[in-house]
Protein backbone atom coordinates (compact mmCIF):
# COMPACT_ATOMS: atom_id res chain seq x y z
CA UNK A 1 0.00 0.00 0.00
CA UNK A 2 1.47 3.40 -0.93
CA UNK A 3 1.25 6.13 1.31
CA UNK A 4 -0.72 9.34 0.79
CA UNK A 5 2.08 10.87 3.14
CA UNK A 6 3.86 14.13 1.89
CA UNK A 7 7.63 13.29 1.60
CA UNK A 8 9.53 15.90 3.47
CA UNK A 9 10.83 16.61 6.82
CA UNK A 10 10.71 19.46 8.72
CA UNK A 11 12.42 20.52 11.40
CA UNK A 12 11.05 20.21 14.87
CA UNK A 13 9.41 22.69 17.18
CA UNK A 14 8.57 23.18 20.71
CA UNK A 15 4.80 22.45 20.60
CA UNK A 16 2.29 24.99 22.57
CA UNK A 17 -0.89 22.76 22.55
CA UNK A 18 -3.09 25.56 22.76
CA UNK A 19 -2.10 27.94 19.46
CA UNK A 20 -0.85 24.38 16.87
CA UNK A 21 -2.83 24.25 13.39
CA UNK A 22 -5.19 21.09 13.91
CA UNK A 23 -4.85 20.32 10.21
CA UNK A 24 -2.36 18.15 8.37
CA UNK A 25 -0.42 15.10 9.53
CA UNK A 26 1.23 16.57 13.72
CA UNK A 27 3.91 14.25 14.39
CA UNK A 28 4.51 14.85 18.49
CA UNK A 29 7.20 13.11 20.31
CA UNK A 30 7.54 13.09 23.75
CA UNK A 31 9.92 11.73 26.45
CA UNK A 32 9.06 10.20 29.46
CA UNK A 33 7.58 12.72 31.88
CA UNK A 34 7.00 15.47 29.13
CA UNK A 35 2.88 15.47 29.79
CA UNK A 36 2.00 13.50 26.61
CA UNK A 37 -1.46 12.55 28.10
CA UNK A 38 -1.82 16.14 29.13
CA UNK A 39 -1.72 17.49 25.85
CA UNK A 40 -3.87 14.68 23.99
CA UNK A 41 -6.39 15.70 26.12
CA UNK A 42 -5.93 19.31 25.09
CA UNK A 43 -5.98 18.35 21.24
CA UNK A 44 -9.09 16.18 22.11
CA UNK A 45 -11.05 18.94 23.60
CA UNK A 46 -9.61 21.64 21.13
CA UNK A 47 -11.00 19.51 18.21
CA UNK A 48 -14.16 19.04 20.07
CA UNK A 49 -14.68 23.00 20.26
CA UNK A 50 -12.85 24.20 17.14
CA UNK A 51 -14.29 21.34 14.78
CA UNK A 52 -17.74 20.91 16.11
CA UNK A 53 -17.16 17.17 16.46
CA UNK A 54 -18.69 14.91 18.82
CA UNK A 55 -17.18 11.74 21.48
CA UNK A 56 -17.73 9.34 18.56
CA UNK A 57 -16.12 11.03 15.83
CA UNK A 58 -12.35 11.64 17.39
CA UNK A 59 -10.69 8.66 17.24
CA UNK A 60 -7.81 7.67 20.13
CA UNK A 61 -5.80 4.57 19.33
CA UNK A 62 -3.65 3.52 22.16
CA UNK A 63 -2.28 -0.12 22.94
CA UNK A 64 -3.36 -1.71 25.86
CA UNK A 65 -6.30 -1.67 27.52
CA UNK A 66 -5.41 0.10 30.78
CA UNK A 67 -3.96 3.10 28.60
CA UNK A 68 -7.02 3.03 27.10
CA UNK A 69 -9.45 3.34 30.15
CA UNK A 70 -6.68 5.95 31.47
CA UNK A 71 -7.56 7.93 28.50
CA UNK A 72 -10.78 7.79 28.37
CA UNK A 73 -11.34 8.58 32.33
CA UNK A 74 -8.91 11.49 31.83
CA UNK A 75 -10.37 12.86 29.29
CA UNK A 76 -13.85 13.01 30.17
CA UNK A 77 -12.26 14.41 33.75
CA UNK A 78 -10.90 17.43 31.60
CA UNK A 79 -14.44 17.89 30.09
CA UNK A 80 -16.17 18.02 33.15
CA UNK A 81 -13.70 20.38 34.84
CA UNK A 82 -14.14 22.85 31.75
CA UNK A 83 -17.90 22.40 31.91
CA UNK A 84 -17.60 23.53 35.38
CA UNK A 85 -15.19 26.45 34.70
CA UNK A 86 -17.43 27.81 31.94
CA UNK A 87 -20.82 27.79 34.02
CA UNK A 88 -19.09 29.46 36.58
CA UNK A 89 -16.59 31.86 34.27
CA UNK A 90 -13.77 30.99 36.44
CA UNK A 91 -10.88 28.98 35.82
CA UNK A 92 -9.93 28.04 39.37
CA UNK A 93 -6.63 29.07 38.74
CA UNK A 94 -6.25 25.35 36.66
CA UNK A 95 -3.75 26.03 33.89
CA UNK A 96 -5.27 23.81 31.48
CA UNK A 97 -8.48 25.72 31.56
CA UNK A 98 -6.50 28.76 31.58
CA UNK A 99 -4.82 28.55 28.94
CA UNK A 100 -8.26 27.74 26.80
CA UNK A 101 -9.93 30.42 28.38
CA UNK A 102 -6.81 32.65 26.37
CA UNK A 103 -6.73 30.62 23.41
CA UNK A 104 -9.64 28.74 22.30
CA UNK A 105 -12.30 30.39 24.23
CA UNK A 106 -11.08 34.08 24.05
CA UNK A 107 -13.75 36.06 22.52
CA UNK A 108 -11.93 37.42 19.17
CA UNK A 109 -11.87 33.45 18.34
CA UNK A 110 -15.55 33.50 17.60
CA UNK A 111 -16.79 30.62 20.10
CA UNK A 112 -19.15 31.60 22.51
CA UNK A 113 -19.12 30.36 25.81
CA UNK A 114 -22.72 29.31 25.73
CA UNK A 115 -22.32 27.07 22.25
CA UNK A 116 -18.88 25.76 24.17
CA UNK A 117 -20.96 24.82 26.79
CA UNK A 118 -23.44 23.33 24.88
CA UNK A 119 -20.67 21.19 23.11
CA UNK A 120 -18.67 19.72 25.76
CA UNK A 121 -22.37 18.49 27.31
CA UNK A 122 -23.12 16.91 24.60
CA UNK A 123 -19.77 15.62 24.84
CA UNK A 124 -20.44 14.86 28.43
CA UNK A 125 -23.77 12.80 27.58
CA UNK A 126 -22.33 10.98 25.20
CA UNK A 127 -19.10 9.86 26.28
CA UNK A 128 -19.58 6.11 26.37
CA UNK A 129 -19.69 6.38 22.90
CA UNK A 130 -16.47 7.94 22.57
CA UNK A 131 -13.74 6.31 19.95
CA UNK A 132 -11.41 5.92 22.51
CA UNK A 133 -10.19 2.41 21.69
CA UNK A 134 -6.87 0.09 21.23
CA UNK A 135 -6.01 -0.84 17.41
CA UNK A 136 -7.78 -3.89 18.14
CA UNK A 137 -10.60 -2.72 18.52
CA UNK A 138 -10.91 0.39 15.78
CA UNK A 139 -10.08 -2.06 12.87
CA UNK A 140 -12.98 -4.59 14.74
CA UNK A 141 -15.15 -1.31 14.46
CA UNK A 142 -14.18 -0.43 11.21
CA UNK A 143 -14.75 -3.92 9.51
CA UNK A 144 -17.79 -4.82 11.48
CA UNK A 145 -19.17 -1.15 9.21
CA UNK A 146 -17.59 -2.84 6.03
CA UNK A 147 -18.18 -6.60 6.21
CA UNK A 148 -18.59 -7.19 2.85
CA UNK A 149 -15.68 -5.37 1.93
CA UNK A 150 -13.61 -7.07 4.53
CA UNK A 151 -14.58 -10.40 3.49
CA UNK A 152 -15.60 -11.53 6.75
CA UNK A 153 -17.97 -14.08 7.53
CA UNK A 154 -20.81 -12.59 9.60
CA UNK A 155 -20.39 -15.18 12.05
CA UNK A 156 -17.26 -15.61 13.84
CA UNK A 157 -15.57 -16.96 16.92
CA UNK A 158 -13.34 -13.85 17.96
CA UNK A 159 -9.91 -15.05 19.31
CA UNK A 160 -7.25 -13.35 21.39
CA UNK A 161 -4.62 -15.79 20.17
CA UNK A 162 -4.33 -18.61 17.26
CA UNK A 163 -1.34 -20.33 19.15
CA UNK A 164 -3.25 -23.63 19.32
CA UNK A 165 -4.37 -23.63 15.61
CA UNK A 166 -0.59 -22.15 14.35
CA UNK A 167 0.76 -25.20 16.59
CA UNK A 168 -1.76 -27.78 15.12
CA UNK A 169 -0.33 -26.75 11.46
CA UNK A 170 3.38 -27.10 12.59
CA UNK A 171 2.68 -30.56 13.80
CA UNK A 172 1.08 -31.54 10.79
CA UNK A 173 3.88 -29.73 8.49
CA UNK A 174 6.16 -31.69 10.69
CA UNK A 175 4.92 -35.21 10.23
CA UNK A 176 4.45 -34.33 6.52
CA UNK A 177 7.15 -32.66 5.49
CA UNK A 178 10.27 -33.12 7.72
CA UNK A 179 10.10 -36.55 8.98
CA UNK A 180 10.39 -38.05 5.64
CA UNK A 181 13.78 -35.77 4.75
CA UNK A 182 14.61 -36.72 8.53
CA UNK A 183 14.16 -40.07 8.08
CA UNK A 184 15.80 -40.91 4.74
CA UNK A 185 19.08 -38.79 6.36
CA UNK A 186 20.17 -39.86 9.97
CA UNK A 187 22.79 -37.18 10.13
CA UNK A 188 19.65 -35.03 9.99
CA UNK A 189 17.61 -36.79 12.43
CA UNK A 190 20.55 -36.41 14.80
CA UNK A 191 21.07 -32.77 14.00
CA UNK A 192 17.58 -31.89 14.76
CA UNK A 193 17.09 -33.83 18.02
CA UNK A 194 20.50 -32.08 19.16
CA UNK A 195 18.62 -28.74 18.53
CA UNK A 196 15.41 -29.89 20.27
CA UNK A 197 14.06 -28.51 16.90
CA UNK A 198 10.38 -29.73 16.72
CA UNK A 199 6.54 -28.10 15.31
CA UNK A 200 7.58 -25.32 18.06
CA UNK A 201 10.09 -24.12 16.48
CA UNK A 202 8.21 -23.41 13.21
CA UNK A 203 5.53 -22.56 14.97
CA UNK A 204 7.93 -19.57 16.11
CA UNK A 205 9.20 -18.97 13.42
CA UNK A 206 5.70 -18.52 11.91
CA UNK A 207 4.77 -16.29 14.62
CA UNK A 208 8.00 -13.69 14.00
CA UNK A 209 6.85 -13.41 10.56
CA UNK A 210 3.13 -12.94 10.95
CA UNK A 211 4.27 -9.98 13.50
CA UNK A 212 5.75 -8.15 10.08
CA UNK A 213 3.34 -9.36 7.54
CA UNK A 214 4.69 -6.56 4.96
CA UNK A 215 8.49 -7.56 5.57
CA UNK A 216 10.28 -9.05 2.37
CA UNK A 217 11.51 -12.27 3.35
CA UNK A 218 15.72 -12.77 2.02
CA UNK A 219 16.96 -16.13 1.56
CA UNK A 220 20.36 -17.23 1.37
CA UNK A 221 22.12 -20.24 -0.14
CA UNK A 222 19.58 -23.54 1.05
CA UNK A 223 21.00 -25.95 -1.33
CA UNK A 224 24.34 -26.79 0.32
CA UNK A 225 26.03 -30.14 -0.26
CA UNK A 226 25.18 -32.74 2.49
CA UNK A 227 29.37 -33.42 2.31
CA UNK A 228 30.43 -36.46 3.38
CA UNK A 229 29.72 -38.65 6.35
CA UNK A 230 31.65 -37.34 9.76
CA UNK A 231 31.56 -40.99 11.15
CA UNK A 232 34.37 -42.43 9.50
CA UNK A 233 37.35 -39.41 9.99
CA UNK A 234 35.31 -39.63 14.03
CA UNK A 235 35.93 -43.28 14.18
CA UNK A 236 39.89 -42.77 12.99
CA UNK A 237 40.03 -39.93 15.13
CA UNK A 238 38.37 -41.88 18.22
CA UNK A 239 40.98 -45.33 17.29
CA UNK A 240 44.47 -43.05 17.00
CA UNK A 241 43.32 -41.71 20.27
CA UNK A 242 42.27 -44.38 22.28
CA UNK A 243 46.08 -45.53 20.74
CA UNK A 244 48.40 -42.93 21.51
CA UNK A 245 47.15 -40.07 24.02
CA UNK A 246 49.07 -41.02 26.32
CA UNK A 247 52.55 -40.75 23.37
CA UNK A 248 50.83 -36.81 22.60
CA UNK A 249 50.25 -35.99 26.21
CA UNK A 250 54.29 -36.84 26.36
CA UNK A 251 55.15 -35.03 22.97
CA UNK A 252 53.18 -31.63 24.05
CA UNK A 253 54.93 -32.09 27.36
CA UNK A 254 58.35 -31.84 25.79
CA UNK A 255 57.12 -29.14 23.72
CA UNK A 256 56.19 -26.77 26.02
CA UNK A 257 58.96 -24.11 25.73
CA UNK A 258 58.52 -23.96 22.34
CA UNK A 259 54.56 -23.00 22.50
CA UNK A 260 53.22 -19.52 23.46
CA UNK A 261 53.00 -19.28 27.03
CA UNK A 262 49.68 -17.31 26.13
CA UNK A 263 47.67 -20.00 24.47
CA UNK A 264 49.25 -23.23 25.22
CA UNK A 265 50.85 -23.47 28.75
CA UNK A 266 50.50 -26.65 30.63
CA UNK A 267 46.77 -25.77 31.75
CA UNK A 268 45.53 -25.35 28.67
CA UNK A 269 47.19 -28.37 26.96
CA UNK A 270 45.66 -30.37 29.79
CA UNK A 271 42.33 -29.10 29.09
CA UNK A 272 42.36 -30.11 25.30
CA UNK A 273 43.89 -33.28 26.41
CA UNK A 274 40.45 -33.73 28.92
CA UNK A 275 38.01 -32.19 25.98
CA UNK A 276 39.13 -34.59 23.34
CA UNK A 277 38.77 -37.40 26.13
CA UNK A 278 35.69 -36.37 26.64
CA UNK A 279 33.99 -35.86 23.29
CA UNK A 280 35.13 -39.72 22.21
CA UNK A 281 33.55 -40.80 25.05
CA UNK A 282 30.14 -39.41 23.86
CA UNK A 283 30.32 -41.19 20.38
CA UNK A 284 28.66 -38.12 18.70
CA UNK A 285 30.06 -37.83 15.55
CA UNK A 286 27.96 -34.53 14.77
CA UNK A 287 28.90 -32.78 17.35
CA UNK A 288 31.48 -30.35 16.77
CA UNK A 289 34.77 -30.56 19.05
CA UNK A 290 34.64 -28.47 22.20
CA UNK A 291 36.16 -25.03 21.71
CA UNK A 292 39.55 -26.27 24.39
CA UNK A 293 40.03 -29.36 22.22
CA UNK A 294 40.74 -26.98 18.87
CA UNK A 295 43.98 -26.14 20.59
CA UNK A 296 45.85 -29.55 19.48
CA UNK A 297 44.40 -28.88 15.61
CA UNK A 298 47.65 -28.81 13.64
CA UNK A 299 46.75 -25.31 12.24
CA UNK A 300 46.67 -24.35 15.95
CA UNK A 301 50.13 -25.65 16.98
CA UNK A 302 51.28 -24.64 14.25
CA UNK A 303 50.32 -20.88 15.53
CA UNK A 304 51.32 -21.11 18.61
CA UNK A 305 55.01 -22.00 17.85
CA UNK A 306 57.77 -19.57 18.65
CA UNK A 307 59.17 -18.06 15.76
CA UNK A 308 62.22 -20.21 14.36
CA UNK A 309 60.94 -23.59 16.16
CA UNK A 310 59.33 -26.00 14.32
CA UNK A 311 55.45 -27.09 15.68
CA UNK A 312 55.02 -30.51 17.25
CA UNK A 313 54.26 -33.14 15.00
CA UNK A 314 51.74 -36.27 15.39
CA UNK A 315 49.12 -38.01 12.92
CA UNK A 316 46.44 -36.61 15.25
CA UNK A 317 46.79 -33.47 15.26
CA UNK A 318 45.63 -33.83 11.27
CA UNK A 319 42.84 -35.92 12.28
CA UNK A 320 41.99 -33.42 14.47
CA UNK A 321 42.10 -30.67 11.62
CA UNK A 322 39.91 -32.81 9.10
CA UNK A 323 37.26 -33.53 11.95
CA UNK A 324 36.75 -30.22 13.08
CA UNK A 325 36.17 -29.05 8.95
CA UNK A 326 34.14 -32.09 8.46
CA UNK A 327 31.76 -31.45 11.80
CA UNK A 328 31.81 -27.42 10.67
CA UNK A 329 30.94 -28.45 6.77
CA UNK A 330 28.40 -31.20 8.07
CA UNK A 331 26.63 -28.33 10.30
CA UNK A 332 26.92 -25.91 7.24
CA UNK A 333 24.83 -28.55 5.04
CA UNK A 334 22.33 -29.34 8.04
CA UNK A 335 21.48 -25.93 8.86
CA UNK A 336 20.99 -25.26 4.65
CA UNK A 337 18.56 -28.27 4.35
CA UNK A 338 16.70 -26.82 7.48
CA UNK A 339 16.72 -23.18 5.91
CA UNK A 340 14.99 -24.95 2.84
CA UNK A 341 12.39 -26.51 4.69
CA UNK A 342 11.65 -23.49 6.75
CA UNK A 343 11.63 -21.37 3.32
CA UNK A 344 8.90 -23.91 2.43
CA UNK A 345 7.02 -23.21 5.44
CA UNK A 346 7.29 -19.86 5.69
CA UNK A 347 5.86 -20.00 2.12
CA UNK A 348 2.71 -21.79 2.96
CA UNK A 349 2.08 -21.68 6.05
CA UNK A 350 0.10 -18.20 6.12
CA UNK A 351 -2.42 -18.96 3.39
CA UNK A 352 -2.90 -21.94 4.93
CA UNK A 353 -3.79 -20.58 7.95
CA UNK A 354 -6.06 -18.05 6.83
CA UNK A 355 -7.28 -21.08 4.69
CA UNK A 356 -8.47 -22.72 8.03
CA UNK A 357 -9.38 -20.05 10.21
CA UNK A 358 -12.15 -18.69 7.49
CA UNK A 359 -13.35 -22.95 7.34
CA UNK A 360 -13.66 -22.48 11.05
CA UNK A 361 -15.06 -18.95 11.11
CA UNK A 362 -12.57 -18.26 13.36
CA UNK A 363 -10.80 -14.77 13.84
CA UNK A 364 -7.88 -13.83 15.89
CA UNK A 365 -6.82 -10.11 16.54
CA UNK A 366 -4.06 -10.08 14.95
CA UNK A 367 -6.33 -10.89 11.73
CA UNK A 368 -8.53 -7.93 12.18
CA UNK A 369 -5.66 -5.74 11.23
CA UNK A 370 -4.43 -7.41 8.05
CA UNK A 371 -8.24 -8.00 6.91
CA UNK A 372 -9.17 -3.70 7.33
CA UNK A 373 -5.30 -3.35 5.48
CA UNK A 374 -6.33 -5.45 2.41
CA UNK A 375 -9.74 -4.03 2.26
CA UNK A 376 -8.53 -0.39 2.74
CA UNK A 377 -5.99 -1.48 -0.68
CA UNK A 378 -8.81 -3.17 -2.60
CA UNK A 379 -11.64 -0.44 -1.57
CA UNK A 380 -10.55 3.13 -1.80
CA UNK A 381 -14.04 4.38 -0.84
CA UNK A 382 -13.66 2.19 2.06
CA UNK A 383 -11.11 4.94 3.51
CA UNK A 384 -13.19 8.27 2.46
CA UNK A 385 -16.31 6.31 4.74
CA UNK A 386 -13.81 5.57 7.57
CA UNK A 387 -12.52 9.01 7.65
CA UNK A 388 -15.80 10.47 7.28
CA UNK A 389 -16.87 8.44 10.16
CA UNK A 390 -13.79 9.66 11.88
CA UNK A 391 -12.84 13.19 10.98
CA UNK A 392 -9.86 13.92 13.22
CA UNK A 393 -7.31 11.62 14.86
CA UNK A 394 -4.81 10.80 17.47
CA UNK A 395 -2.57 7.77 17.90
CA UNK A 396 -0.67 7.50 21.23
CA UNK A 397 3.12 5.49 21.71
CA UNK A 398 3.11 6.06 18.12
CA UNK A 399 6.37 4.23 18.73
CA UNK A 400 5.08 0.79 19.08
CA UNK A 401 3.52 1.20 15.49
CA UNK A 402 4.46 -1.17 12.88
CA UNK A 403 4.69 -0.75 9.00
CA UNK A 404 0.63 -2.58 8.84
CA UNK A 405 -0.78 -0.32 11.47
CA UNK A 406 1.09 2.73 10.17
CA UNK A 407 -0.14 2.20 6.51
CA UNK A 408 -3.40 1.62 7.86
CA UNK A 409 -3.72 4.85 9.35
CA UNK A 410 -1.53 6.70 6.29
CA UNK A 411 -4.54 5.76 3.94
CA UNK A 412 -7.69 6.74 6.17
CA UNK A 413 -6.20 10.14 7.50
CA UNK A 414 -3.18 11.24 5.67
CA UNK A 415 -2.68 13.70 4.11
CA UNK A 416 -5.39 16.37 5.14
CA UNK A 417 -5.66 14.77 8.61
CA UNK A 418 -5.93 16.46 11.20
CA UNK A 419 -3.70 13.37 12.44
CA UNK A 420 -1.65 13.24 15.07
CA UNK A 421 1.23 11.04 15.96
CA UNK A 422 2.08 11.24 19.62
CA UNK A 423 5.30 8.80 20.67
CA UNK A 424 8.47 8.31 22.11
CA UNK A 425 11.50 6.85 19.45
CA UNK A 426 13.79 6.27 21.81
CA UNK A 427 11.27 3.51 23.18
CA UNK A 428 10.78 1.74 20.04
CA UNK A 429 14.31 0.50 19.78
CA UNK A 430 13.06 -2.19 22.25
CA UNK A 431 10.59 -3.38 19.73
CA UNK A 432 7.93 -3.93 22.06
CA UNK A 433 4.76 -5.27 20.70
CA UNK A 434 6.54 -5.65 17.34
CA UNK A 435 7.16 -1.82 17.18
CA UNK A 436 9.19 -0.76 14.31
CA UNK A 437 11.67 2.92 14.46
CA UNK A 438 11.95 2.75 11.01
CA UNK A 439 8.32 3.31 10.47
CA UNK A 440 8.59 5.90 13.28
CA UNK A 441 11.13 7.58 11.55
CA UNK A 442 9.61 7.35 8.20
CA UNK A 443 5.72 8.49 9.85
CA UNK A 444 8.15 11.36 11.15
CA UNK A 445 9.63 12.53 7.78
CA UNK A 446 6.45 12.20 5.93
CA UNK A 447 4.33 14.98 8.83
CA UNK A 448 3.86 17.87 7.78
CA UNK A 449 4.41 19.44 11.41
CA UNK A 450 6.65 18.16 13.82
CA UNK A 451 7.00 19.45 17.33
CA UNK A 452 8.38 18.16 20.53
CA UNK A 453 7.46 18.16 24.05
CA UNK A 454 10.16 19.86 26.21
CA UNK A 455 9.16 19.99 29.76
CA UNK A 456 9.57 17.40 32.38
CA UNK A 457 6.41 17.24 34.63
CA UNK A 458 7.85 14.26 36.48
CA UNK A 459 11.32 14.35 37.65
CA UNK A 460 13.86 16.69 39.99
CA UNK A 461 15.40 19.46 38.05
CA UNK A 462 19.15 17.24 38.80
CA UNK A 463 17.73 14.80 37.54
CA UNK A 464 16.68 15.76 34.62
CA UNK A 465 19.97 18.00 34.11
CA UNK A 466 21.90 14.84 34.56
CA UNK A 467 20.16 13.21 32.00
CA UNK A 468 20.30 15.95 29.27
CA UNK A 469 24.49 15.82 30.37
CA UNK A 470 24.64 12.22 29.67
CA UNK A 471 22.90 11.44 26.63
CA UNK A 472 23.82 14.86 25.15
CA UNK A 473 27.60 13.78 25.05
CA UNK A 474 27.07 11.16 22.60
CA UNK A 475 25.40 12.53 19.73
CA UNK A 476 24.93 8.73 18.51
CA UNK A 477 23.83 7.45 21.87
CA UNK A 478 20.85 5.54 20.23
CA UNK A 479 22.94 4.70 17.53
CA UNK A 480 20.77 5.26 14.02
CA UNK A 481 20.91 8.05 12.32
CA UNK A 482 17.34 9.96 12.88
CA UNK A 483 17.17 8.81 16.62
CA UNK A 484 18.72 11.80 18.69
CA UNK A 485 18.35 12.90 21.84
CA UNK A 486 15.92 15.85 22.43
CA UNK A 487 16.84 17.96 25.95
CA UNK A 488 14.09 18.58 28.55
CA UNK A 489 14.01 21.38 31.19
CA UNK A 490 12.15 20.51 34.36
CA UNK A 491 8.46 21.70 35.12
CA UNK A 492 8.35 24.89 37.02
CA UNK A 493 5.93 23.02 40.15
CA UNK A 494 7.38 22.07 43.00
CA UNK A 495 7.81 18.42 44.92
CA UNK A 496 9.49 17.09 47.79
CA UNK A 497 12.45 15.40 47.31
CA UNK A 498 12.30 11.73 47.11
CA UNK A 499 15.20 9.98 49.82
CA UNK A 500 16.38 6.89 49.46
CA UNK A 501 18.03 6.30 53.19
CA UNK A 502 19.94 3.14 51.65
CA UNK A 503 21.84 4.27 49.61
CA UNK A 504 24.62 6.10 49.21
CA UNK A 505 25.37 9.78 48.19
CA UNK A 506 23.83 11.95 44.70
CA UNK A 507 20.45 11.49 43.12
CA UNK A 508 21.64 9.66 39.94
CA UNK A 509 23.36 6.80 39.52
CA UNK A 510 25.09 4.72 36.38
CA UNK A 511 25.86 1.21 35.95
CA UNK A 512 28.39 0.38 33.42
CA UNK A 513 28.06 -2.89 31.76
CA UNK A 514 31.11 -5.38 31.40
CA UNK A 515 33.23 -5.52 27.97
CA UNK A 516 34.97 -8.23 26.48
CA UNK A 517 35.12 -11.95 27.76
CA UNK A 518 33.31 -10.56 30.54
CA UNK A 519 30.61 -8.93 28.51
CA UNK A 520 26.98 -10.03 29.56
CA UNK A 521 24.17 -11.55 27.47
CA UNK A 522 20.92 -9.52 27.17
CA UNK A 523 19.03 -12.12 29.93
CA UNK A 524 22.28 -11.60 31.96
CA UNK A 525 22.02 -7.91 31.49
CA UNK A 526 18.40 -7.40 32.09
CA UNK A 527 18.13 -9.72 35.46
CA UNK A 528 21.22 -7.59 36.98
CA UNK A 529 19.40 -4.20 35.62
CA UNK A 530 16.33 -5.31 37.73
CA UNK A 531 18.24 -6.48 40.62
CA UNK A 532 20.25 -3.09 40.68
Amino acid sequence: MTSALHHHEPGAQELDVFACSLDGVNQIEASAGTGKTWNICALYVRLLLEKNLNADQILVVTFTKAATAELHERVRGRLAELHRAIEMDDDGGDPFIRRLFETTLAPERGIEREAASKLVRRALRTFDQAAIHTIHAFCQRALQEAPFAAAMPFAFEMEADDAALRFEMAADFWREQIEPVAHAHPAFAAWLVARRAGPASLDEQLARRLKKPLAQLRWGNTGADAGADPQAGFDAACELWRAEREAIFRLLEEAQDRLSKTTHKPDHVSAAIAAWTEYFAQGDCHAPPPRAALKLTASALKKATKVKFEPPEHVFFEHAEALAAAVIAAEAAQRARWLALMQTWLDYAPAELVARKRTRRVVSFDDLLSNLYRALAAHPWLADALRARYPAALIDEFQDTDPLQFAIFSRIFAPAGPLFLVGDPKQAIYSFRAADLHTYLAARASASARYTLAVNQRSTAPIVEACNRLFEANPQAFVLDGLDYQPVRAGERRRAPFADLQAGAGDFRIWTLPQGDAALTKRDAQRDASEA
